[in-house]
């Protein structure tokens, strides 16, 4: 137990472990461990394991108990393992971290790990439960940090659990945030993220994020659960998402994720958000399920519940996949959900289906929305069944379904294609469905296609069910 001093140079340390130092018991014993910063200055930690500094136990487990300091400076932090630290158990222990970040003027982080050579925190049929709270202050309040590489692993029967909450500040106020090819990992036990953004006087205050090759993954028959709630502030305020090549994937089991865009005055306030070349939310032998809820602010544009752009992938093999998307309730294009050169595909024998809510806005409340080449809804034989319905906006084209330029819907196998599409009250263009030009394609392999579309029968003109483009085939 140890608690740090006070004065304005700050690095008033509660506990501090570093330069190769190691905390360890080969027996059945436990370690615990409760840090409270000092205050004054910077860098008041309350836990702080730096330059390979360890904790290592044989079935007992650790607790690590933090709490930042205050002071007029950055950087008060919960708990920190840095420079290439570990905590370990080799024998079934418990690994528990709680890590409360004090209030400073920015960068006030629960529990954070980064600074190369990448840390890590790894039991063998033990579970790692991590907490972590952001202070209040300035920018970049995160919850649960990792970067540089950092590894979280639950080998055997363990589970890993995060739950991060962000502080409140100006932006960049995030729950739970992996970077720098940050890895969690469980192999059979499972993983489960809650994240909950904070409220923030501008943007990217965000529920949870994977960037720059993090992933999320089981390696055996354990589910994957991801939970985001974005925060409040201005604009890009995303419930999740999966970017810039990173991964999020079971084997045998299967995955969750639940995404609701924070409120706010701007932009792009997205439930679940999934983007760029090598980004995946995949499963082998296990289904997908995805509800995403666009942010309701009051303003702003494109709170699209799931979007999927840039080559970012959903698929499985063998397994289902079922997503549900609610546009927000403001601006142009509350989609509920978009595929923008993006993939929704079952390459094996499951069902793929998708139903999506426009939002209630000033113009394009689509339902589900596909466009642009490498665009694809595809199954083996397991069918396709998409239903969107247009948003209760004030504005027009408030359509149930749109698959635009060379977007397509394709079911390989012998299962069949069934789109519906339901308009909403519209001032103009209420389609139940519209097939845009220029080499839109639904192709079935044998299991017939249904198309029902039902357009607003409250206006006198454009109130149509279904519309075919020039050269939509």
């Amino acid at each position: 137990n140890g608690t740090g001093g006070t004065g304005a140079g700050g690095i008033h340390y509660g506990v501090l472990l570093g330069g190769s130092n190691v905390v360890q018991i080969s027996g059945s014993g436990a370690v615990n461990i409760t840090g409270n910063g000092g205050s004054g200055g910077s860098a008041n930690y309350g836990v702080l394991l730096y330059n390979s500094g360890s904790i290592t136990t044989s079935g007992g487990g650790a607790i690590l108990t933090g709490n930042g300091g205050t002071g007029t400076g950055n950087n008060q932090a919960g708990i920190a393992l840095l420079q290439g630290s570990n905590i370990s158990d080799s024998v079934g222990g418990d690994i528990t971290l709680n890590g409360t970040a004090g209030n400073g003027s920015w960068f006030n982080v629960g529990f954070n790990m980064s600074n190369a050579p990448a840390s890590s925190i790894t039991t063998n049929n033990g579970n790692i439960n991590i907490t972590g709270t952001g202070g209040n202050g300035g920018n970049f309040n995160y919850g649960i940090r990792t970067m540089a590489g950092a590894q979280i692993a639950a080998t055997g029967t363990g589970s890993v659990q995060l739950n991060g909450f962000a502080g409140n500040g100006t932006s960049d106020n995030i729950g739970i945030t992996l970077l720098e090819a940050s890895s969690v990992s469980s192999n059979g036990g499972g993983v489960t993220f809650t994240g909950i953004g904070g409220t923030g006087t501008a943007d990217d205050n965000k529920g949870i994020v994977l960037e720059n090759g993090s992933t999320v993954e089981d390696f055996a028959s354990g589910n994957v659960v991801l939970n985001g709630t974005g925060g409040n502030g201005t604009a890009n305020n995303w419930g999740i998402s999966v970017l810039t090549g990173s991964v999020v994937s079971s084997l045998n089991g299967d995955l969750s994720l639940t995404g609701t865009g924070g409120n706010g005055t701007g932009n792009f306030n997205r439930g679940v958000y999934i983007d760029g070349t090598g980004t995946q939310v995949s499963s082998d032998q296990g289904n997908i399920q995805i509800t995403a809820n666009g942010g309701t602010s009051g303003s702003g544009d494109q709170h699209y519940g799931l979007l999927v752009q840039n080559s970012g992938a959903v698929q499985t093999v063998d397994g289902n996949i079922t997503v549900n998307g609610v546009g927000g309730n403001a601006g142009l294009y509350p989609l509920g959900v978009a595929l923008v050169s993006g993939r929704i595909e079952s390459t094996g024998t499951g069902a793929v289906s998708i139903t999506g809510q426009g939002g209630a806005g000033t113009y394009g409340n689509w339902g589900v929305f596909t466009q642009n080449s490498n665009s694809l809804i595809a199954a083996n034989g397991g069918g396709i069944n998409i239903n969107g319905t247009g948003g209760p906006g004030i504005g027009d084209f408030n359509i149930g379904v749109v698959v635009g330029f060379e977007s397509d819907v394709i079911e390989n196998g012998t299962g069949a294609i069934t789109i519906i599409g339901n308009a909403a009250s519209s001032n103009l263009a209420s389609y139940g469905i519209l097939f845009q030009n220029l080499g839109t394609t639904i192709i079935s392999n044998g299991g017939g296609i249904s198309v029902t579309g039902i357009g607003d029968t409250s206006i006198t003109t454009d109130a149509i069910g279904v519309v075919i483009g020039a050269e939509a085939m």
